[in-house]
């Protein structure tokens, strides 16, 4: 998400992880500082806010994950193992709607391989629109990993948004 002035990246919480300090690594704009981050826990979700920089940071749409189907082809993109250079990008399918994994609402269940380090990034649909911010693993499974639904994350972050200090 973008404004005039500042960006919005949303991640997971656990990849914050409390941090004060957050510098978001870009290929064409270089290191970029937090100027706020913040975090609901509960739901492992995270914002950080920066500055825009000169060169606009491209900005992903909300999709409807209301509409996603079983076997929908899906991607996810993320930094696996924190390699570095061009992001991962795997593909697979949704595999379960509503997947009750014990938290406050229900998961898209997917095949497009997540591993650590790249958690926190979306899971779009073939139209390049993010219905669901990545999150879980199974690791006593193959293939079953987890998205945050996006009906349900971009209402908890536009609330973190407006929960943010107006500082530059």
């Amino acid at each position: 998400r973008t404004s005039r002035d500042f960006a919005y990246v949303v991640t997971n919480d656990h990849v914050v992880n409390g941090a004060t300090d957050v510098v978001l690594s870009t290929q064409t704009s270089g290191p970029l500082p937090a100027l706020s981050v913040q975090e609901d826990t509960a739901d492992d979700l995270a914002v950080i806010k920066i500055a825009q920089p000169t060169q606009a940071l491209p900005a992903l749409e909300w999709g409807d994950s209301e509409k996603a189907g079983l076997g929908e082809t899906v991607v996810a993109i993320g930094f696996a193992l924190g390699l570095q250079g061009e992001p991962t990008v795997s593909n697979g399918i949704i595999s379960a709607l509503h997947r009750d994994v014990g938290q406050r609402w229900m998961y898209l269940q997917h095949t497009a391989p997540i591993n650590h380090g790249n958690s926190g990034g979306p899971l779009l649909d073939l139209q390049g629109n993010v219905i669901g911010v990545n999150t879980l693993l199974d690791e006593n499974a193959q293939s079953v990993y987890f998205a945050i639904p996006a009906s349900n994350a971009k209402q908890e972050v536009d609330a973190l948004i407006g929960s943010m200090p107006d500082r530059k």
